[in-house]
Parts: C-alpha cells; structure tokens; sequence
C-alpha cells in the first residue's frame, strides 16, 4: 500500500535559501515527508549539497574557470544500476491533461512524483493548492515536489480531499 506524500524541494525553498539548514528544519516543521537535495562531487571528491554545477547563481563568488562541481554520472561509483527504477519524475506540464500516462506509470509498478509545484506560478490554477489538488487528486500521482511544503500538506490535510491508498 503507498501514500500520496509531499516532497520538499531542497526544503521549503519558497522561504528560506535552498539547499540550507534552516530550509530543510523549516520543510521538516510544515510537515514534509521528505526533502529533495542536489548531491554534486567536488573536484576533491567531496559530496557538495547544491544544485547549480558552479557557486554563481546562489553566491556573490565568480567562476572564471571551468564549473567547480561535476555531475555526477555512475561517477566514483555512486550511482551503479540504471537497470531498475522505483519511478518516475517527470515534470508536472508533461503529465497535464494525460491521467493514461500516471495509470500506465502505476500499472508498470512505478511511483509517479511530477516537479516542481510553486505558489509563484501556478499556471491555469489559479493557486498552487488548486493546482497540486488536481495531480494527486484528479491524476492520482503518488506524490509532488514543491517549494510550498506546507500548501501541499494543507491539500492533503483538506476536508475535501482524501488521501488516496494504492494497494
């Protein structure tokens, strides 16, 4: 049996610095069931939790050389099998529309987790509570990654809509 769970997109990013302890202890305090990180290997080897692959964007440091941070592809053996998958996370417009893709997902025996749900850009939802109701309700995905954790909890917590089990 699975739960339809929220993800916390490097934390509750909406509200504090990505990637941070007070995003992550924040995430946690709305209710998140886990949190989403970017692990990078330093050019030391070093696992560094930021997403971008150079400091520029979320520091004032500049890069005149080559990135800082490599991707990390099978590398140092880290990731050692693409033969199996537990799911999938395509991005959520991919899945709009097309409630035969996220059923033909489940009856693969995959999870279906569409990213990333903001309170900035809804899109035709008016709100991103509307929005992440309509994918875990509408087309049952198992869960959303969201830079709003607490409108996500809200939306599972709501009177008018269920948390769905899936045996």
């Amino acid at each position: 049996m699975t739960t339809q769970i929220v993800i916390a997109h490097r934390g509750a990013s909406a509200y504090a610095p990505e990637n941070t302890l007070p995003s992550y202890d924040l995430a946690v305090l709305q209710g998140a069931d886990c949190i989403e990180i970017d692990l990078h290997p330093s050019r030391d080897n070093v696992l560094v939790c930021i997403h971008d692959s150079t400091l520029e964007r979320t520091t004032n440091v500049r890069c005149s050389r080559a990135p800082m941070l490599r991707s990390v592809q099978a590398a140092n053996g880290l990731l050692t099998s693409r033969s199996f998958a537990d799911g999938i996370g395509p991005e959520k417009s991919s899945l709009d529309g097309r409630p035969n893709l996220v059923a033909r997902a489940h009856q693969a025996g995959l999870r279906v987790t569409p990213w990333t749900f903001r309170a900035t850009s809804p899109g035709r939802f008016g709100n991103v509570q509307a929005e992440m109701a309509y994918y875990l309700s509408e087309l049952d995905v198992d869960a959303v990654i969201t830079d709003n954790p607490d409108q996500a909890v809200e939306v599972l917590r709501s009177r008018s809509f269920e948390r769905r089990r899936r045996l």
